[in-house]
C-alpha cells in the first residue's frame, strides 16, 4: 500500500522489486530496471491524501519459498496508453466474481506460446489494455483482476467492468 500523504498528485508508481532468493519470478512484471530488478506499474494518477494498494504476483518455482524483496518506490510518468491489439478477440469459457479481495476471475483456452492481452472497459467502447500479455500455455488459463496494478481500480470499485482477451497476431 502506497499513500499520498502530500498535497500534489502522483502522476504514476514503478515498484521495483529486488529478489535475492532464487527461484522466484514476479508474474506481473512489466519490465526491469538498471539493476535488472523487475518492476510493476500503476499508470494511473495517485491523488493527495488517498492511497493504493497494489498486489505483486510471484512464481515461486518451490511453492514454499516465501518472497522477500527489497522494495523501491519512485514516481514516473505514465507510460502512453496502449491501443488495443490487433488480434482475434477469444471467447470466455469462465468468468467469476469472487469474494475474497473483490477480485474477478476469466478463464479462457490459450494456444501454447501465443500471446494473449486481457482488456476491461466500463462501457464496452473504451477498451482499457492490461500488461504483461499472458502467454498461451495450450489449455486453459485463468486470469484474476485483482485491481492495481493490473487494473485502475478493483473490479467492484465500477458499477460494471467488461473483459475481453484478444489472441495477438
Amino acid at each position: 500500500t502506497i499513500s499520498n500523504f502530500t498535497e500534489g498528485t502522483y502522476p504514476a508508481l514503478r515498484v521495483a522489486l529486488h529478489l535475492t532468493q532464487s527461484g522466484i519470478r514476479v508474474y506481473d512484471a512489466v519490465g526491469t530496471n538498471g539493476n535488472n530488478d523487475p518492476y510493476i506499474q500503476h499508470n494511473f494518477p495517485v491523488l493527495p491524501h488517498t492511497t493504493v494498494t497494489l498486489a505483486v504476483e510471484y512464481l515461486v518455482a518451490n511453492r514454499t519459498t516465501i518472497p522477500n524483496p527489497t522494495i523501491n518506490v519512485s514516481l514516473v510518468t505514465p507510460a502512453p496508453p496502449l491501443a488495443v491489439p490487433a488480434g482475434t478477440v477469444q471467447p470466455v469459457v469462465q468468468q467469476q466474481s469472487l469474494s475474497v479481495q473483490n477480485a474477478f476471475l476469466v478463464g479462457f483456452r490459450t494456444v501454447t506460446n501465443a500471446a494473449y492481452y486481457v482488456t476491461y472497459s466500463s462501457n464496452l467502447t473504451d477498451w482499457v489494455v492490461v500488461l504483461p500479455a499472458v502467454k498461451g500455455t495450450g489449455s486453459q488459463v485463468q486470469w484474476l483482476d485483482l485491481g492495481p496494478p493490473l487494473t485502475q481500480t478493483p473490479p467492484n470499485a465500477e458499477t460494471h467492468r467488461y473483459y475481453q482477451i484478444i489472441k495477438a497476431q
